[in-house]
């Protein structure tokens, strides 16, 4: 089981089933640590984002530049498998708190976090190693520069208006 008192960084990964269907019992989360864990430990600024039907990507924080991509290769159960993009695509500078991921459907975009106005975009059509573009900075800094805080910050995509939003958590 899970420690709960711990602040350690951890590589659990978790599904939640919305509805009952044939694969899962609605309202109901399944540890998926065994036989899939994360690639590494997540803390303060880890981020995943459903990117499309089998594809989730996730920042791994805590003040490391991690970026894994997890493939669903089970629909019935959630397993899949982890592939491990930091050697050729990390994140352009260690995330923390405040780092949050969103999409548009075509690209991925990424706030650092750590009390910065960093704002990235990842394309994951683009050959590896050229992934990562650094947009124009947010207009405020971003999370907290600790790694063991409650500060966080996100960003949101809207499809209607083709914008994405963003509030600081910084206060």
């Amino acid at each position: 089981g899970r420690n709960t008192t711990s602040t350690l960084p951890t590589n659990e990964f978790y599904r939640y089933c919305i509805t009952t269907t044939a694969n899962c019992t609605g309202n109901t989360w399944t540890n998926l640590t065994s036989p899939s864990p994360a690639p590494g430990t997540v803390q303060a600024g880890g981020a995943l984002i459903a990117f499309n039907s089998t594809d989730i990507y996730a920042m791994q924080g805590n003040g490391l530049t991690g970026f894994w991509k997890f493939t669903v290769n089970n629909a019935a159960t959630g397993d899949g498998t982890w592939t491990d993009l930091s050697s050729t695509d990390p994140t352009p500078a260690p995330v923390q708190s405040g780092g949050a991921l969103t999409t548009d459907g075509t690209y991925i975009y990424a706030t650092r976090g750590a009390n910065t106005n960093a704002f990235w975009k990842f394309n994951p059509a683009a050959g590896a190693g050229s992934r990562w573009t650094v947009l124009n900075t947010t207009p405020v800094n971003i999370g907290s520069s600790a790694i063991n805080t409650t500060t966080q910050g996100g960003i949101a995509y809207s499809s209607t208006l083709g914008d994405i939003f963003a509030v600081p958590g910084n206060g």
